[in-house]
Order: structure tokens, then sequence, then C-alpha cells
């Protein structure tokens, strides 16, 4: 870990934490504004959204898994939401998917298109399996599929096409 903060300059570390602050910000507000309106805003999965965020803005997967564990977690503390079994599987998710991503992108030199849309579904699909393990000991008692798996598609389309567009904007090539 310390040669990992030794190589970044402050002012990285700072785009850092203010990445991560208006990440953490934006859940907070979603959060609220959910409560507000009778729009299910868990189906635009803006945890998935401010990962991606993270990530394209930092280009520091070590940042992005931070993420993928606070998000959840300040959701959980903030609303009580995720339950706890679905809390960890979204963990895990989201950790996934900054490791596909990295992976697919980075070593695999798959072009971004690709790279980010197979690691939302790749991780979608490892979420799935999880959870079906989690019914079938009796972890959890909801359903496989909570959200239709077109809104699924749709969302992670949408996603894939945010990414695109910010990775860009800010002229990143690998």
């Amino acid at each position: 870990m310390n040669a990992v903060v030794n190589r970044l300059t402050w002012n990285e570390v700072g785009k850092i934490a203010f990445v991560d602050a208006l990440c953490l910000a934006a859940l907070y507000s979603l959060t609220a504004l959910a409560h507000v309106i009778s729009f299910p805003l868990y189906y635009l999965d803006p945890m998935r959204l401010a990962l991606l965020l993270g990530f394209v803005f930092t280009l520091r997967k070590g940042n992005a898994y931070l993420l993928a564990v606070t998000l959840p977690l300040f959701a959980f503390v903030t609303t009580g939401m995720p339950a706890a079994p679905k809390l960890f599987l979204i963990m895990i998710e989201l950790a996934a998917n900054v490791a596909l991503l990295s992976i697919l992108w980075k070593k695999a030199k798959l072009n971004v298109v690709l790279a980010v849309f197979l690691s939302i579904v790749v991780s979608k699909l490892l979420y799935y399996g999880l959870k079906y393990a989690f019914i079938a000991f009796g972890w959890m008692s909801s359903g496989l599929i909570s959200t239709a798996l077109w809104i699924q598609a749709v969302v992670a389309v949408a996603l894939t096409a945010v990414c695109i567009l910010l990775f860009k904007w800010r002229k990143v090539n690998r």
C-alpha cells in the first residue's frame, strides 16, 4: 500500500478523494431522492454508475475497489439497505466488475466498449450465481431476479455508453 501511495502526487490524491466524495454524495442524494419520488432508482444501478465514474475519472483500480466496498456499506449505514446478505453480494459483484474491467481493458486489450459491457454482464452473472447459492443454503429468502432482465440489459448498455463518452471526453486510450 505504501508503494502505491508514494507514487501518487498530492494533486492526484486530492483528485481521487474529491471523486470519491462526489460518488458518496451522489449516492446519498439518490437514496434521499428515492424516498421522495415513487420511481425505484435502484433500477438505474447507481452504485455501479458511481463505481464506473470513479474508475473512469481516476483510472486507479485500487480506488475503484475502495468504492466497490464503501458504496454498499455507506448505503447500508445510511438507509439500512441492502440487507446484510445482499450487501455482501453487491460488494463482490462490484469488486468483480472492477477486476474484470481492468483485466479486459488493460491486460486483454479489448476495446473499451467490450471491456465495460462484458465486465458488467459477467459480474452480474457472478452475482446471480452467488445469490442462487445463498438462496439454496437458506441465507436469503428473496426471489432470484427482482429487477427484470430487460431493464438490467438496457441499464448495462446505458452505463457502457456513459463510460464510452467519458473515456472519449477524457481522451483516454489505455
